[in-house]
């Protein structure tokens, strides 16, 4: 599936299959992630303010370039996700995910 410089905002994609898709450049602002599988999914360049991603699956996703400002993460994998010139402001969770090779998260050297 391929929704490049979608328009999400205030959606109730919980527990949604969107594992492999193209969102490069989608806006998510205040969308519901929780539970959602977007492993391998390309999502650089996208913005993710308000968002809930709580338990979602992103390994293995591209979110180079992204924005999450008051994003919580929560329990979510984030394993070898590209993070690289991600900007995050006011996230939650990081803490408590699966972060294992994960690239380009705040505090570390990866």
């Amino acid at each position: 599936m391929g929704l490049m410089r979608a328009n999400i905002l205030s959606a109730n994609l919980r527990g949604a299959d969107l594992s492999g898709s193209d969102f490069s450049r989608a806006d998510f602002s205040f969308s519901d992630l929780s539970g959602a599988n977007l492993a391998g999914a390309k999502l650089n360049g996208a913005e993710f303010s308000g968002t809930d991603m709580r338990g979602a699956n992103l390994a293995g996703a591209d979110l180079s370039g992204s924005n999450f400002i008051d994003t919580d993460f929560t329990g979510a994998n984030l394993a070898d996700a590209n993070f690289t010139a991600a900007t995050f402001r006011s996230v939650r969770g990081i803490d408590r995910a699966n972060t294992q090779g994960a690239r380009g998260l705040p505090g570390r050297t990866r």
